[in-house]
Parts: C-alpha cells; sequence; structure tokens
C-alpha cells in the first residue's frame, strides 16, 4: 500500500465480508471467445458486423468526422453537431414520436429522465421488478414512491386508486419496462395503459430489452401514440453505445434544459452516433436478421418441451431465458460445470434478483445454432436433480 493512503474503511471491508460468505461476491473476467455465446445481450450480433463497421466510417466520412475520436464537450457545449440532428430525426421518425434525444447510456437516458421529471409533488407507481437505474431514479428523486407486484395488473389498480384518493392533484407518472431484463416477460401494456387512461398517470416505458426484437413491434404499436417518455437504447440489439428518450418536443426541450446526466457531461462520440445510424440501415437491409432472432427462440422453447423441462424455466417469448436454480452456491456451480462444457452463460445472484430467484440467464441471438441449443438443454437435463428447482 502506497505510503500515507488509507485502506476503505472496516465498515466497506465488513460489506465485502459478509458478500464473499454469502457466494455473492462480483468478479470482472475476461471474455473466451472460444465458447459459445449465450451471454451477451448482442441479440442480433451487429456488434460484430463487419457491414455496421463499413457504414459507419462512411458515414463519418461523409459528414468530416473520420479524424475525429472524441465529441470534445457536452451537447450544451461544443459537443453538439449535424450527426446528432440526423441521427435523433431518424430515431423520432422510426420510432413514430414528435421527438427523439440521445443519452450516453440507459442508466443516464433513465437517471436523467425521472430525476428531472419527478418532483417534490409527483408520485411513481412502479413494477416491482423494474431495472436498477430505474429505481435508483426514483429513489434519487424527492417522489413519493409505491410499487405494484410484478405485471400484476389487479394490484396496480389497487395501487393507483389509493394513490389518486390520496393526492388526488398529484401527477402520477406509471414506470414499467417492456421486456423485464431478468425474467425475459413482456408487460401487458394494453391495460397497464387502459389503467393509465383510467387514472390520469403518465407512462414511462423502458425499452431496453425489446429494442430491434421480435416484440418490439407489437410494444411499439400499443404504446406509441400514449406513452409520455420511451427509452430506447443501443447497446443491446443494434450492438452499439448510448440510449434515447422518445417524447413530446415540449419534454425534449424540458430535458435540454432540466437533465443533469444530459447537461453535465461529455457528448457522445461521433463514431458512436456514426454506428447507431449503420446498424439501422443494415436491419432495413437485412430484416431476416431479426426474423432469425424469433425462429431461435422458438427453437428454445421447443426444445425445453420436448425434454419436458418447462417447469424449470420461467414462460418467456423474448431472448432473455431463465433457468432457475435458487441458490447462489449452486448456481455459481452450475456456471462453472457450464464453461468447462464449451458455453458461455451468467449466474445471475442476488441482490441482482431476490434470494432464493438465482438462475442462469440465457440469452439467445441469431448466430446461435439450433445444434448448440440442443446440446445445451441436453446437458441441463442431466443436471436437474443437482441444481434446479422447479418454477
Amino acid at each position: 500500500m502506497m505510503k500515507g493512503r488509507k485502506d476503505i474503511s472496516s465498515e466497506l471491508t465488513s460489506k465485502l465480508e459478509k458478500r464473499k460468505e454469502a457466494g455473492q461476491l462480483r468478479a470482472l473476467s475476461m471474455n473466451d471467445p472460444s465458447l459459445i455465446d449465450f451471454s451477451s445481450n448482442d441479440y442480433l450480433g451487429l456488434a460484430r458486423e463487419s457491414d455496421v463497421a463499413k457504414e459507419a466510417f462512411e458515414i463519418l466520412e461523409e459528414y468530416g468526422f473520420a479524424e475525429q475520436n472524441g465529441a470534445r464537450g457536452s451537447r450544451l457545449l461544443n459537443g453538439n453537431h449535424a450527426l446528432f440532428d440526423k441521427a435523433e430525426n431518424f430515431l423520432a421518425h422510426y420510432h413514430h414520436s414528435e421527438s427523439a434525444l440521445i443519452y450516453n447510456s440507459g442508466y443516464t437516458a433513465n437517471i436523467g429522465l425521472l430525476t428531472a421529471v419527478l418532483t417534490r409533488n409527483s408520485i411513481a407507481v412502479y413494477d416491482e421488478l423494474i431495472h436498477a437505474s430505474l429505481r435508483d431514479a426514483i429513489h434519487f428523486s424527492n417522489a413519493r414512491s409505491y410499487r405494484f407486484a410484478h405485471n400484476e395488473l389487479e394490484d396496480l389498480e389497487k395501487k393507483l386508486k389509493k394513490v389518486r384518493s390520496n393526492f388526488p392533484d398529484s401527477p402520477i407518472y406509471l414506470v414499467t419496462e417492456a421486456v423485464f431484463s431478468m425474467d425475459g416477460d413482456v408487460a401487458p401494456l394494453r391495460s397497464i395503459k387502459q389503467c393509465c387512461q383510467e387514472h390520469n398517470a403518465y407512462l414511462i416505458l423502458d425499452e431496453a430489452h425489446a429494442t430491434a426484437t421480435p416484440v418490439h413491434s407489437e410494444v411499439e404499436n400499443e404504446v406509441k401514440e400514449f406513452a409520455f417518455a420511451r427509452i430506447l437504447t443501443f447497446g443491446k440489439s443494434l450492438g452499439v453505445h448510448g440510449a434515447c428518450i422518445l417524447s413530446s418536443l415540449s419534454l425534449r426541450e424540458y430535458l435540454i434544459n432540466f437533465s443533469r446526466s444530459f447537461i453535465y457531461t461529455t457528448a457522445l462520440a461521433p463514431h458512436c452516433i456514426a454506428t447507431i445510424l449503420a446498424s439501422y440501415a443494415f436491419l432495413k437491409e437485412n430484416p431476416d436478421r431479426v426474423q432469425l432472432l424469433e425462429q431461435i427462440i422458438a427453437a428454445f422453447r421447443a426444445e425445453i418441451k420436448r425434454n419436458e423441462l418447462q417447469e424449470h424455466f420461467l414462460e418467456s417469448r423474448t431472448p432473455i431465458q431463465s433457468f432457475m436454480v435458487r441458490d447462489s452456491t449452486k448456481t455459481k456451480d452450475l456456471e462453472n460445470e457450464l464453461r468447462r462444457k464449451g458455453f458461455d452463460i451468467r449466474a445471475i445472484l442476488s441482490p441482482t434478483v431476490p434470494e432464493d430467484t438465482e438462475r442462469l440467464r440465457i440469452c439467445l441471438h441469431s448466430f446461435n445454432t439450433e445444434r448448440s441449443i440442443r446440446l445445451l438443454i441436453n446437458f441441463l437435463k442431466h443436471q436437474i436433480w443437482t441444481y434446479s428447482s422447479p418454477v
């Protein structure tokens, strides 16, 4: 230890030790490219698509950014440029919105939106399984907050009635996700929209794990003319980085003035903006990529059914499939066993998910093969009595 520099406090050391004892300690590890990828969020394989990289470079050349590395400042200083206008106008048009505002990540978009919109007079009603960034944002805001049981409309209705009765003049913001990042299920958006209409609530929808997947058209058709704000991210199916908030023009103007994570950060580099546009261009020319992902998901679910493993998997029609283990140590052991068999699949432990819901989170991709799916399911079938607990 360097002379004069203090180590972390005993309080922080104790927290680390408790996590170690519980088998929940996180650590960084390197990806092994030799393993079969069933873990990344690169659902369509665009993160390693050479045609996207080539198109992005052509866009950079066209706009005079081929030799510029960084943005040089925040959007409100000197980091704004014509590529942002092109991308935001495209995103708004493509996703049927009045406007789009690009953020550096889904996390900063959620933090920036909710901390700007939620005031002391506001009420946030949220699904209990929303992403950590949404929960953090609600916590950081000054708003009262109430959670409802995951995708349970009866509980949602009960909470909204109570809140509207107790705070008749307060704006209510209903916060949920389109596709939930750990369970892989889809929110009942038509019914949620009806609840919002009945109780005069604003819908904020995180579409991170729905964007450019087989369910996104369904999601968009339900909310495109209704949602107060929609958050799309580009680090998953689109294979790049960044996020955007789709909203009215007036909300966009408000966020530019009051969203601290937008105002006080260096803008995304031109290369990121160009690659976002290139990814969308690739999908326009290759719509079969999303269709192939849909076929892979169907093949995976069919293999589960063929092997009679339905009770060990959560129901999902999205790329996110959860094999339930319900024990941190067993989940980590199973992850290691799979790695030795050539599969890259990650254990999801408490506190990322609630205790007793620890699981393997299997992410499907358009580039996965039916053969690798059969091998994986066959291996899991022979590990059930050691590791898995029924749903």
